[in-house]
This record gives C-alpha cells, structure tokens and sequence, in this order.
C-alpha cells in the first residue's frame, strides 16, 4: 500500500526494527500508527458525505435529493455542519483500524505472505 511504501522510504535502514530489517515487514507500532493515521484521515475525509447521508434517510420527504441536502445544509448551518460529529467517528475509527492493521500484518508475516 502507498502508506507502507512510503514508510520504509522515509525511515532510515538504523531506526528500522529487527522484523523490518530481517523480513522486509512493518513492526507493530509502525503498523499501528499507519492504521490508525490511514483510519483516521479516512473516517474524517468521508464524514460530510456521511453527514449528508444522515440527514437525507431521517427527513427524506423534506429533500428531493443529495444536491438539496448539501444546499439546505450549507445555507442554515454552514461548511462547519458538514463535520458534525466528525471528533467521534475519527476517535472510533482509528483504534480499531490500528489494531486491524496490526492483526492483519501479524497474520501476513506468520503465513509468510508478501
């Protein structure tokens, strides 16, 4: 993935650790950080189309579609509103994806896959 690539570009070969150095993987902060970093900006990226789809399946008789939600939202609430709840979903999201990152590197190296 772009994010693991990125890594072992930007770290030098002495800050790496053992498994890095030896198996060519990520240690396991490393695979926490980048799933909870990776979580993280995806759960904050996509929460206005969220927020958008929320309002539009609780009142869907007062939209006529996606456009209107986005125009009525923005008008009475501003840009602001498109980021409700924005604080708890990225606090969710990324615990869950470090340790899913973590889980899933854990397995990849034990069944020695690339």
């Amino acid at each position: 993935s772009f994010a693991v690539s990125w890594h072992r570009q930007r770290m030098p070969q002495a800050q790496r650790s053992e498994s890095e150095k030896t198996e060519g993987g990520l240690g396991p902060a490393s695979s926490m950080l980048i799933g909870a970093a990776s979580g993280g900006l995806a759960s904050l990226l996509s929460n206005p189309m969220d927020v958008v789809k929320t309002r539009w399946m609780v009142a869907p008789d007062r939209y006529s579609g996606i456009g209107e939600v986005v125009h009525q939202l923005w008008k009475a609430e501003g840009a602001a509103a498109l980021f409700k709840g924005a604080t708890a979903r990225v606090s969710q999201k990324m615990p869950s994806s470090a340790l899913f990152f973590l889980v899933f590197e854990f397995f990849r190296a034990l069944l020695g896959v690339v």
